[in-house]
């Protein structure tokens, strides 16, 4: 959807740096194992098994996963704000529930969601990410799954109130970003001490 590259162009406009969400995931990924954390295990590009599942129950367990990944990032987003340390927060396991919830407990973060309706348009993307002209049968086998998730986040973004872009066209997603609004800053960034956690 060109969620990252524009990620990278608003962070840029800022002078400020992208904290990827896989990131934090892969760590949660390390630190856990299936028993413990299922919903951090759920997505396992070596397992031939999972894209042989229903869209729907991929979409359902990339839910439950962003939930569960989205309930432990309150103290990374503490922790910037203590540091007064700006930073653009991009992935697909950001909720917009929780990211509701952000934007109303926190003066200084602001969120916005990134829909992209046609699902040609995603599976174009899938394939060019991963420097093919043409699909594989494993993309073309989770492009509903990716989809269906979109138009959940693209639902609950509407019903948190949070603004929502048009993926394309992708020349200009960054600006239409951008327009949403810009960051204020927090009158009391103190009162966010991870130490109260």
């Amino acid at each position: 959807m060109g969620k990252t590259t524009a990620a990278k162009g608003v962070a840029e406009r800022y002078g400020v740096s992208v904290l990827p969400i896989d990131a934090i995931w892969l760590a949660m990924k390390a630190a856990t194992n299936p028993g413990s954390h299922p919903e951090f295990h759920y997505f396992d590009p070596s397992d031939e098994e999972l894209f042989r599942l229903s869209p729907q129950h991929l979409c359902d367990r990339h839910i439950k996963s962003a939930q569960a990944i989205c309930e432990a990032m309150d103290p990374v987003v503490e922790y910037y704000l203590w540091e007064q340390w700006p930073v653009v927060l991009e992935g697909a396991w950001i909720t917009p529930t929780v990211a509701g919830l952000w934007t109303r407990r926190y003066k200084a973060v602001q969120a916005v969601f990134v829909h992209e309706p046609n699902i040609n348009e995603i599976l174009a993307a899938m394939a060019s990410r991963s420097g093919r002209s043409t699909p594989s049968t494993r993309q073309k086998a989770g492009v509903e799954a990716h989809w269906l998730f979109g138009n959940w986040l693209r639902e609950q973004a509407i019903a948190e109130g949070l603004p929502l872009v048009e993926a394309a066209p992708r020349a200009t997603l960054v600006e239409r970003i951008l327009a949403v609004g810009d960051p204020v800053d927090d009158p009391n960034p103190r009162e966010y001490s991870p130490k109260t956690l």
